[in-house]
Formats: C-alpha cells, sequence, structure tokens
C-alpha cells in the first residue's frame, strides 16, 4: 500500500503555502536531503511561481545542497520565464537545449497478479487471463534505451510536480505522461508510435522505471485547477506521495476515472513499480468521497453523470463481491449477507451496471 496526502491550501500565498507545503510532507523524512542535489521539473508552461519558491525554500531550509528547477515545455515566446525564475533567485534548466545521458531499461521487474479481479471474468476469459500471467511477455522491455537530461541524470533526487487538469491521466498528462516532458524529441517520438502496437503505456513504464528510485516525491497543484477555466475553477488542494503511481491513481478517480481506466496505473501495478490503483491506496488528510463528488460537479463532463440514475440491485448474488473490486468509491456495501448501494457515496458513473447488468433495475 501507498499513502497520498491531501490537504487544503486556497491560494498562493507564499508564507501559507510553505506551511501547507510541510503539511502535506510530514510524511517524508527529511533528513534523507541533507546535502543533496534536487531537481524539480514540472508539466504546466507557465507554474505558479509562489508555489515552487515555497518548495524551494522548504528543501533549502532542510539541508539540500542545491534545488534546480527544469521543463520542456516551454512556448517559442514564453522569454519571460528565465527572468522570471531568475527574479526570485530560482535556477531554471530548459531540458530542450542541454545534453542527455543514456540509460539501459531494467528488465527485472517482478510479476504481480494479473489484471486484479479476474474472477468476476468467463470461465473462457480466466483462462485466457491466467495463460498470460504465467507467460514471459512481462520480461521483454519496449524501449531498449532512455535518454534522461544531463541536470536531472546527475542529481540525488528528483520532485516532479504536475497542476490538476480536465484529463489529466487519460491522454496526456499526470505524472506518468509527464514524463513525456522529461524525455528528448526522438524518444517521445518513439514512445507515441508504440500506441500503434498498444504499447504506449508500457514505454512510459519504461522511462519511469530508469528514474523510479530517484524520486523523493511528488507533488500535485490543485490550489487552482484547469478544469473547466472559469472563477469557480478552485480547487484549493495539494496532494503529494513517493508513489508517482499512487497520485496518479487517485488523480484519476478525482476527475471522475475509475483508476484501472488508465493504463499505466494497472500495467504499473502488474509490473510491481507502484500502487496504481484505488484500492491499493490509503488516502490520508481530507474526505475524499465528499471531495471526489465536488471536483465531479466541476467536470466539462458533468452532464454525462446527471443524465444517469443511481443504480438499483434486481436480484442478491455473491458477485457482488467482486463488484466491489472495480467501484471507485466503495458505494456497494455488504450487511448481513445483504447487499445495497449506498447513495450518499454513489457517483452515478454505473460501472457495476456495465459489468453485470443482469444484477441490476435498468
Amino acid at each position: 500500500m501507498s499513502t497520498v496526502r491531501i490537504v487544503e491550501q486556497k491560494d498562493y500565498e507564499l508564507d501559507t503555502l510553505k506551511e501547507k507545503l510541510l503539511e502535506v510532507l510530514d510524511w517524508l523524512n527529511f533528513n534523507e536531503i541533507k546535502d543533496k542535489k534536487i531537481v524539480v521539473f514540472f508539466d504546466n508552461i507557465l507554474p505558479n511561481i509562489n508555489l515552487l519558491k515555497a518548495l524551494n525554500n522548504i528543501l533549502v531550509d532542510k539541508g539540500a545542497k542545491t534545488v534546480e528547477f527544469g521543463t520542456s515545455i516551454i512556448l517559442p515566446n514564453q522569454n519571460e520565464l528565465w527572468p522570471l525564475f531568475e527574479a526570485q533567485g530560482l535556477k531554471f534548466h530548459d531540458f530542450r537545449n542541454e545534453p542527455y545521458e543514456e540509460f539501459e531499461v531494467d528488465l527485472k521487474a517482478k510479476k504481480t497478479q494479473h489484471f486484479l479481479g479476474y474472477q468476476i471474468l468467463s470461465p473462457g476469459q480466466y483462462q485466457m487471463e491466467k495463460s498470460f500471467e504465467k507467460s514471459d511477455v512481462f520480461k521483454v522491455r519496449t524501449l531498449k534505451k532512455v535518454f534522461i537530461p544531463e541536470t536531472v541524470a546527475e542529481s540525488d533526487y528528483i520532485v516532479p510536480v504536475v497542476k490538476l487538469k480536465d484529463s489529466p491521466v487519460s491522454k496526456i498528462g499526470g505524472f506518468l505522461n509527464s514524463l513525456l516532458y522529461l524525455v528528448p524529441t526522438n524518444l517521445r517520438s518513439e514512445i507515441f508510435l508504440k500506441i500503434l502496437s498498444a504499447k504506449f503505456g508500457d514505454a512510459l513504464l519504461d522511462v519511469y522505471g530508469v528514474i523510479k528510485n530517484s524520486i523523493l516525491f511528488g507533488v500535485v497543484d490543485a490550489v487552482e485547477g484547469e478544469l473547466t477555466n472559469s472563477e469557480e475553477d478552485k480547487f484549493g488542494l495539494l496532494m503529494s506521495s513517493k508513489d508517482l503511481l499512487a497520485l496518479d491513481s487517485v488523480i484519476s478517480v478525482l476527475i471522475g476515472f475509475r483508476s484501472s481506466d488508465i493504463e499505466t496505473n494497472k500495467l504499473g501495478s502488474i509490473y510491481d513499480l507502484g500502487h496504481g490503483l484505488l484500492k491499493e491506496v490509503v488516502i490520508d488528510g481530507i474526505d475524499f468521497l465528499k471531495l471526489r463528488k465536488e471536483l465531479v460537479r466541476k467536470m466539462n463532463f458533468s452532464k454525462f453523470y446527471e443524465r444517469k440514475s443511481f443504480p438499483t440491485i434486481r436480484e442478491q448474488d455473491r458477485e457482488f463481491d467482486y463488484l466491489g473490486l472495480y467501484c471507485p468509491t466503495g458505494a456497494i456495501e455488504k450487511l448481513n449477507s445483504k447487499y445495497s448501494i449506498n447513495k450518499s457515496k454513489c457517483i452515478k458513473c454505473n460501472f457495476c451496471i456495465e459489468l453485470a447488468p443482469k444484477l441490476f433495475n435498468t
């Protein structure tokens, strides 16, 4: 299990940001960073400078030897980015224009049970999944080599910062997808080409596997989100974890997906690279179910949920034990051998109906 910490922070005021970052990182052993070189990379074109400055101040105060910042997401006319960092005393790197170091991809990936919850499949599907689990397919790497910016490769620790987005881990965004902005253009193109062979997620995980042991922690900036780009789009949240897959899992569920919908979440758990499924994550610091409902209502696609009704059970069946593994909010409950749908938890995604329609009134 991995832990994700979530705290509330309503604005980008520097002093309170530092206070809340210390709170969201209170699980971290800061003795680890004394006299260490740390690189922070971000996936937002114009990150909030106060957030990065607060993060810099904390790491320096706790004994880090150097803290530097970098990204590859820079618009051609974005000349103000360098002076913005320099004015705050922060060292900035444009990863597009610096040397890269070459790394071999590690083939020693531990296998775990393939596709959690396979018991609810048909007998034929079950046998196919079990055969796939026993095969050597997971021993075959997708990328032969990974190239990482020299600044990142020579650092002791990496701290990625991502912005909460409308679809952060579905197609582009989130922590694992943000690694696309850490590698050079030719490798990025190779990773995108893997979509044609359904190996896009595997390729991203190859990159993650190279840097995983250098990750100090990841930070999700949702003080002001980017879901609707409106005045109401202020979420007032900071999140952190050492496990980037766990953070991607929580982000994906917060914005209306199931964690298993995201390929890298699911495969990451299988490859034993982290905890990419929500059932494997401990969420600390806030009422997660309430938060999820509030965020889903702000989605551009929130009307999709409004059109659906609460699931109602037609007949009792032990298959609900397995359906419960897939419910993102734990709305399927069991009491005295009877199953029910808790409407205070249900967000009407109707995924349970998709999996077992015969058990529900439709």
